[in-house]
């Protein structure tokens, strides 16, 4: 192990290591020590909302392959500024970083592990890989993002969407407004509706490929051709959503194969195994034949109805543990994987400005993220301040890619102020909505037509510029975006908003109707109600005021006197 670069709080080592040449697991482990000084709370892109610094017996812990996680964690002080950030260089092997409060140290520290081919034997008799740490004090968000950046060395990226991409667009979703029962007669009533608030893409979700409401799990996978029942002509009904400005991508869960559907017992000596709680077998990748099989679904969908892509799902679950077995041309669930993620680059054929490939948050290491042009927060229905932790910190990756919040759900008789407030707690990233929008009341209408409408004013700043990221101990009270114009900034919790002359947009998405504005120069405020109509206007001088913002509502602040 040698120190190889850094500089500016950050130090880079070069781990390079020597194995056996009768293979099997041999696990290598890095060890570091830090003081216990300052530390608020823990970070990694799969902690969600758990913030909390564990003890020895139970570490803090961020597992990493190819198809689960991303292998960097970090500690925080208090407001999100960075004590120690880690990452590996590795994506794709399986990785652990963990840190704990050691308690029975001679002076009291936060020990660090990094540790890999604890699970799988080295792919080569020598290996090397990198370890960053990251001390300097500046934002979270900062850190991560520089991270990123250093990933590419070892993944070279994708070209970054356009924000008039199709995987920039605001998304419908069929998830939660119909799970496993979408019908083309009923979503072609949505589409100019949808076409009408603003959406411009649309992922027909589960079921489309099955008969009847759904069972609640994936007995019937694995076909993957619609059901002529629900979607008599599933070609037109693609076409008929591209008029309306929509295009459409499918729910596929390739390692899926269902114990009721026609093809499993052709493909059951290819199993992983067999899950009885979702009654589906899953695939083992490992088989050349299943690579070339799923390959040639995902080919064949997108030709055959017109598609702008898919949304892959239950990736990871390619990564459940079973022993090598004759006809595999892989070693490892890894190796298969990795093969199996560079087939798919070319399976859509649509235009590359309407191309859609979904991962889900799981998903979300530097390797894979280079096969999607769109990844999205965990399932999290309702549960707004997940789905605000979620976008938030896949943001921080900083992918050439677009961020998605998971699919927003309400109920019909929720009020606008507090659709609004779910709108803008995923206020940086792609919106995706599934509430039946024919039966919504206009008042909700209003809301999202508000929200989309700015969203897509705006969607150049909110998916990929700079974020900053604020209190990640209070689950990010505020986070804001800004480029050379205008600053962006939400706020879930009372704090003031600051004008030091710069354009700046402030959303109130707490639970008051005033915000305390800290003025470093004159300007002019105008208040917007959570449906975007003009409520107040008015000229504030230097110092402190309280600004009466309803819930939902916008703030402009300029330098620029109302005519």
């Amino acid at each position: 192990m040698r120190r190889t670069g850094g500089g500016n709080g950050t130090d880079e080592y070069e781990i390079r290591a020597v194995f056996a040449p009768d293979g099997g697991c041999c696990a290598l482990r890095v060890r570091w020590r830090e003081p216990m000084l300052g530390v608020l709370g823990f970070w990694s892109p799969g902690a969600g909302r758990s913030r909390a610094l564990h003890q020895w017996w139970a570490a803090n812990t961020q597992t990493s392959s190819v198809a689960d996680g991303a292998p960097v964690i970090a500690l925080f002080r208090q407001g999100g500024r960075n004590y120690c950030t880690a990452a590996l260089s590795e994506a794709e092997i399986k990785t652990k970083l963990s840190v704990c409060v050691n308690d029975f140290a001679e002076r009291e520290s936060l020990d660090f592990c990094a540790g890999i081919f604890e699970e799988e034997a080295p792919p080569a008799p020598e290996f090397t890989f990198y370890l960053r740490i990251d001390g300097s004090e500046r934002n979270l968000s900062d850190c991560v993002g520089d991270v990123s950046r250093w990933w590419e060395r070892f993944y070279p990226p994708q070209k970054r969407p356009d924000a008039a991409d199709a995987c920039v667009s605001p998304l419908y979703s069929t998830w939660y407004a119909f799970h496993q029962h979408p019908a083309q007669e009923t979503l072609e009533k949505e589409l100019p509706l949808a076409e009408a608030l603003g959406f411009g893409a649309m992922i027909v979700d589960d079921g489309w490929s099955y008969a009847g409401a759904g069972t609640g799990d994936y007995r019937y996978c694995g076909e993957w051709t619609a059901d002529k029942e629900k979607f008599p002509d599933m070609k037109a009904f693609v076409q008929k959503a591209k008029a309306h400005g929509i295009r459409t991508a499918l729910w596929v869960s390739l390692p899926f194969t269902g114990t009721d559907e026609t093809g499993f017992e052709r493909k059951k000596d290819r199993l992983l195994c067999v899950d009885e709680g979702m009654r589906t077998g899953i695939l083992d990748a490992r088989f050349p034949e299943t690579r070339n099989e799923m390959e040639r679904i995902c080919a064949d969908v997108c030709k055959a109805y017109g598609l702008s892509g898919l949304k892959l799902d239950f990736l990871t679950d390619l990564n459940r543990p079973a022993p090598p077995r004759p006809g595999m041309d892989c070693n490892t669930q890894t190796e298969a994987i990795v093969k199996l993620l560079h087939s798919l680059d070319g399976a859509t054929n649509a235009p590359e400005n309407e191309r859609i490939t979904e991962f889900r948050q799981y998903y979300m290491g530097p390797s894979a993220a280079r096969h999607c042009n769109m990844l999205r927060v965990c399932d999290c229905a309702f549960d707004v301040i997940s789905n605000r932790i979620g976008t938030a910190d896949l943001r921080m990756l900083g992918y050439p890619l677009a961020v998605h919040a998971d699919m927003l759900l309400w109920a019909r008789d929720e009020t606008p102020e507090n659709c609004a407030v779910m709108l803008q707690n995923v206020l940086f990233a792609v919106p995706q909505i599934s509430v039946p929008l024919h039966s919504a009341p206009d008042g909700q209408l209003a809301v999202i037509r508000n929200h989309l409408d700015y969203f897509n004013a705006h969607r150049e700043l909110l998916v990929f510029g700079k974020l900053t990221v604020y209190e990640p101990e209070a689950n990010y009270a505020a986070l804001s975006a800004e480029d050379e114009n205008i600053r962006v900034t939400a706020l879930y919790a009372p704090r003031e908003a600051v004008f030091d002359g710069k354009t700046a947009d402030v959303f109130n998405a707490t639970a008051g109707e005033t915000l305390l504005l800290t003025a470093k120069e004159a300007g002019t405020a105008v208040c917007f109600d959570c449906f975007g109509r003009r409520v107040d206007a008015f000229r504030f001088a230097p110092g402190a005021a309280v600004i009466r913002l309803g819930r939902g509502g916008r703030l402009r602040l300029t330098k620029e006197t109302e005519e």
